[in-house]
């Protein structure tokens, strides 16, 4: 997760630009630290959506999924998505397909932080 600048740089180029689409390209998810990609995740809010480190946060804050048996993880998903709703950014605009879906996630993190 060190090597993932944020806020993505406009001067970076080639070989950067490179190893982000990789990243995307693998789905890269950061599985093997969720929480670190989580809170990378979270940094990536105010920026266009459609730029790669916003779809790289996409995919980690989705694949985080498989890690809610940890209450931490559950508690990043829920504030990634609830910072997305509060800056009106869908928190998963290529994988909800629609607002519905979309809003699902938003009333899954209410209740999730509810019960903690």
């Amino acid at each position: 997760m060190d090597v993932l600048s944020s806020p993505e740089q406009s001067s970076f180029h080639g070989a950067y630009q490179g190893f982000l689409y990789e990243l995307e390209l693998s789905q890269f998810d950061a599985s093997s630290n969720r929480l670190a990609g989580l809170d990378w995740a979270l940094t990536t809010l105010e920026r266009d959506r459609y730029c790669r480190t916003h779809r790289i946060a996409c995919l980690i804050v989705l694949g985080s999924i498989e890690a809610f048996d940890n209450p931490d993880v559950v508690k990043l998903f829920a504030q990634y998505v609830l910072e997305a709703e509060k800056a009106h950014i869908d928190p998963f605009p290529e994988r909800s397909g629609n607002r519905a879906t979309g809003h699902e996630f938003v009333r899954v993190a209410r209740t999730c932080l509810s019960c903690r």
